[in-house]
């Protein structure tokens, strides 16, 4: 009897312990939130976003084209942008105005593809050695971005799949700093790993980089940071 109740005793301390670091674990992963004029918010806030870059650019390297291949588009629009109290948020973003394909520099008129090039993404945040990103990852269970489409002569076929995450940052380094306005790009190359999360974005099978930057405000105007 004395080792049963021995076995009991551990046993409940075990689990004592167990529900300690399931609520530790609980509260880091809330530990994430928003500021609005300097204050957390218990609130969701509507974000928006302002064009900065003159355009945009997907990039890659093509080994079935032996060179480099580019979509060119005029405008990237940051919309319907949510920014939940649990630090976390959601938006989609539009590539438009007249997209361009490139090959080694050459414009294929047969792969510039169909508009509108719709992605819908999750926000979240990650302090890395004391410095915060946000990572964009596909609104989907299948991690797709979106599917370009392109004209039946297309040498990629008609349409090919958009996936994996982005690692995002403040251009001023200042993600935390309570401002009106917040100028976000993609983190470039693949060094960078957010608790298993790197930059992975990929069209098809090849890797591939999102360039350009934009300008994040509240749809109150009012200051807001990231906290993390």
């Amino acid at each position: 009897m004395r080792h049963r109740k021995f076995e009991l005793k551990a046993l409940s301390v075990c689990l004592v312990a167990a529900l300690s670091l399931m609520a530790v674990a609980a509260v880091s992963a809330q530990a994430a939130t928003w500021l609005e004029s300097g204050v957390t918010t218990t609130t969701t806030l509507k974000v928006i976003g302002v064009k900065d870059s003159e355009h945009w650019t997907l990039d890659s390297v093509a080994p079935v084209i032996g060179g480099t291949l580019e979509f060119l588009c005029n405008e990237l629009v940051f919309q319907d942008g949510l920014l939940f109290a649990d630090g976390t948020g959601l938006a989609e973003l539009e590539l438009k105005g007249d997209c361009l394909a490139f090959v080694k520099g050459v414009k294929q008129v047969a792969c510039s593809p169909k508009e509108p090039v719709i992605e819908k993404i999750k926000i979240e945040q990650y302090l890395h050695e004391k410095e915060a990103y946000f990572l964009f990852s596909p609104d989907s269970a299948t991690l797709t971005f979106t599917v370009l489409q392109f004209g039946p002569e297309c040498a990629f076929g008609e349409r090919v799949e958009i996936k994996g995450h982005l690692i995002v940052k403040d251009c001023t380094k200042e993600p935390l700093v309570d401002k009106t306005k917040h100028l976000i790009e993609q983190v470039q190359g693949t060094a960078l790993d957010l608790e298993g999360h790197k930059n992975s974005l990929a069209f098809g099978k090849n890797a591939m980089t999102l360039l350009g930057s934009e300008w994040l405000e509240l749809e109150s105007k009012k200051t807001w940071a990231g906290h993390v």
